[in-house]
């Protein structure tokens, strides 16, 4: 149990910034062995799977909120189904949370990593496909220039 992060965290002395989807496609598939995802959608789960994908949501979401009970850690969590948060996803406005607020992985982790005063604390409260531009996996990425 000391490998997951709900756990070790309380051992580590470095300020911790998890970026982490609250409907991780790797966790889905592998550990939840629920394999109707496409892509970034969930549009393809019966009412028992997302009941399932449902409660993972929200024992994520009570994770990071413990980890960030520490005051100089944060998080960025979007309803979105992903797995890693790189490239062009720093970026774009299809990663934002809440949707259309500017508060994309590169806007929130700069202030944070500068110690900046203010909220370092961003998670999506809603649930898929709440953030749709994220949600919509017909969309393409946008990709950062």
């Amino acid at each position: 149990m000391c490998m997951l992060a709900e756990h070790m965290h309380w051992y580590i002395k470095t300020p911790l910034f998890p970026i982490q989807s609250l409907y991780d496609s790797w966790s889905l598939n592998n550990i939840l062995g629920i394999h109707c995802n496409k892509g970034r959608s969930l549009k393809g789960c019966n009412t028992s799977e997302m009941a399932y994908i449902e409660e993972y949501h929200k024992n994520t979401s009570k994770v990071l909120e413990n980890i960030a009970a520490h005051p100089e850690h944060g998080y960025w969590a979007p309803t979105c189904v992903d797995h890693g948060y790189v490239w062009g996803m720093l970026y774009s406005p299809d990663y934002e949370i809440p949707m259309h607020s500017n508060n994309t992985i590169d806007k929130t982790l700069l202030p944070w990593s500068q110690k900046k005063p203010g909220n370092h604390r961003y998670m999506d409260r809603g649930v898929w496909p709440d953030n749709k531009p994220c949600s919509d996996f017909s969309t393409p990425l946008l990709q950062a220039e």
